[in-house]
């Protein structure tokens, strides 16, 4: 394990990614981030494990955003040697940013090379490793009550967990300034007037346009259903959707045809440039979100582009990635947020036929350009920056109390340790709760909440545990219900009142006792 850095050293920060310094959605929303950190505190590494990231700094350091950070092409190093250059530069945090995606350096994370390994942004959801310590999330994407749900403790930030770059690119394209004050960009900008440059995007020149910019495998038929329906409840409206895969485009337009809505409705568009894409989003009404698996970078740029946008939040982490992004936004557009199917399709049809409600959230939405924290990525890094110093804090306490290694990091939970709610896998048993456990005794029992790490921990009663070691220990399996159940239920009678029952049926029956 990295000795602990003191005041007059740098805490050794090092990201391991294959996209950050590429065209990739996460190169983009994270395109600041290093030059940001502050350099004076972290010296920060980049371990780009794709040759495309070696070519990309190479070719133009400034753009890709690096700053005094230091980059090291990992693209031919096999896993244990980069798990060696990673644990020779001394680093004390290490960052995961793919996650299970198969571009993943998580073999390399397996051999610990840095005390503390954290996840961000490239897999939206647990990792399910137990060599992974934090995720990175806010109350919104990882609710406290769902810690049980993660192999990872959770790290959460205090306003959003999206981190964006727009401010740093080109200015916001909108055409002719008409609904955005900022400078248009100069791309395509030898096409004058609107209506024109629909027709140059392959738009209708007039009709409410719908967009979702999501590769297709995140749809699903019930909810591709309910988009349709919101096309057909909405005349001479559009749904632009990218070819991406174009494999699935003959698919979606039958699927269309058979709920009777024709095929010409639907308009599927080549991937783009960051420019045109912009672009092409600024002309659309409304952004509509995928349910299970959320929008993340698409959903920022259509935001950005002042686009109102509807999602759904659902249980999983990746499913509340938009609405985290809309409560940054504030405003009008925290309310775009639905809670079933029905409410997802009325919202966005009232939404567009209401026009001064329309113009109420995409005014919000461009106005928070200027004071949302979801634009300032600053904020984020100063953010992130605390919330790892006090990951590093928790370690060295751990290591202070238990010193040595304990070996019980994969096993059983006992019931000497007091266990999270809801349950977690198995093999959850690390420090925070034989911290817990302690704290509690002189607490004077009772449920409580331990805030030694962001993501809440919620301790059960004690004496209620011994009871039910006691009680399983006797072979009489009985599961606690919830308070609700107990109210339902019958009591468990003591051994005691049942022997005060029996002598009093003796006593009554004239009978002997058995």
């Amino acid at each position: 394990a990295s000795s602990s850095p003191s005041p007059s050293l740098k805490m050794v920060l090092a990201y391991v990614s294959s996209d950050l310094l590429t065209g990739h959605a996460v190169a983009g929303s994270m395109r600041r981030v290093m030059e940001l950190h502050d350099h004076r505190r972290f010296k920060v590494f980049v371990y780009g494990v794709k040759v495309d990231q070696a070519i990309a700094v190479a070719l133009d350091p400034q753009r890709a955003g690096l700053g005094p950070a230091t980059f090291v092409d990992a693209s031919r190093a096999e896993q244990s040697e980069l798990a060696q250059w990673i644990n020779n530069a001394g680093t004390h945090v290490l960052i995961d940013c793919n996650g299970q995606t198969g571009r993943e350096s998580l073999p390399a994370f397996s051999m610990r090379p840095a005390a503390v390994q954290v996840h961000y942004l490239g897999f939206p959801s647990t990792i399910g490793a137990t060599y992974i310590d934090h995720i990175i999330g806010d109350r919104t994407v990882s609710p406290p009550e769902m810690v049980g749900f993660y192999t990872e403790k959770l790290l959460l930030l205090p306003r959003t967990f999206q981190v964006t770059s727009h401010k740093f690119r080109q200015s916001h394209p909108w055409p002719d300034g008409r609904r955005d004050p900022l400078p248009r960009l100069e791309t395509i900008g030898r096409v004058e007037g609107e209506e024109e440059l629909r027709r140059y995007h392959g738009f209708n020149d007039h009709g409410p346009l719908l967009c979702n910019w999501n590769q297709h495998f995140k749809l699903d038929p019930e909810f591709f259903a309910v988009w349709v329906r919101i096309l057909m409840r909405v005349r001479n409206s559009t749904l632009v959707m990218l070819k991406y895969p174009e494999e699935s485009e003959p698919h979606l337009r039958h699927a269309a045809r058979k709920l009777g809505l024709t095929g010409e409705r639907l308009i599927f568009l080549p991937k783009a440039s960051l420019t045109e894409h912009l672009m092409r989003t600024s002309f659309c009404d409304l952004f509509l979100d995928n349910r299970e698996y959320n929008s993340g970078t698409t959903c920022t740029d259509a935001l950005w582009a002042g686009v109102p946008t509807i999602s759904m939040p659902r249980m999983k982490h990746a499913s509340r990635h938009a609405v985290s992004m809309l409560q940054a936004v504030g405003g009008d557009a925290k309310i775009l947020q639905a809670r079933n199917l029905e409410e997802y399709e009325e919202m966005s049809v009232l939404l567009l036929h209401k026009t001064r409600w329309w113009e109420r959230v995409h005014n919000t939405i461009v106005s928070s350009r200027n004071v949302s924290v979801l634009w300032d990525p600053s904020v984020w890094v100063r953010d992130v920056e605390r919330s790892l110093m006090a990951a590093w804090e928790w370690h060295t306490t751990a290591l202070e109390e238990d010193p040595e290694p304990s070996g019980l990091e994969d096993a059983v939970p006992s019931f000497e340790s007091a266990p999270l709610v809801p349950p977690p896998p198995s093999h959850r048993t690390d420090k925070s709760i034989r911290w817990c456990d302690s704290q509690h005794k002189s607490m004077g029992g009772g449920p409580w909440k331990c805030q030694r790490h962001y993501g809440h921990v919620v301790i059960a009663d004690m004496e209620g545990n011994k009871r039910r070691a006691q009680t399983e220990a006797r072979g009489d399996l009985r599961a606690q219900g919830t308070p609700a159940d107990k109210q339902n239920s019958r009591p468990v009678r003591s051994s005691r009142q049942s022997s005060r029952s029996e002598e009093r049926a003796v006593e009554e029956g004239g009978g002997e006792k058995r």
